[in-house]
């Protein structure tokens, strides 16, 4: 897998920011990994339930596939 996450993360150290991960649970609980979340919003505040979390297949920063692999 690619190390992108990382490097990105460590550019954006300084401004006080990061890329939104989520960690991951396998069906059985006996795996966790680590997500790259895209970032999502409601576009009608007024309607019910939350945004959805959109998780990359893909490293969006050099298109790698991103393999699940325990965190």
């Amino acid at each position: 897998m690619c190390e992108c996450l990382e490097k990105v993360d460590a550019q954006l150290a300084q401004y006080n920011t990061r890329v939104g991960t989520a960690l991951s649970l396998s069906e059985d609980m006996s795996q966790m990994w680590v997500d790259i979340v895209i970032s999502s919003e409601k576009v009608e505040k007024k309607k019910r339930g939350r945004a959805r979390t959109i998780v990359a297949a893909y490293c969006p920063f050099c298109g790698v596939k991103r393999e699940k692999t325990s965190a």
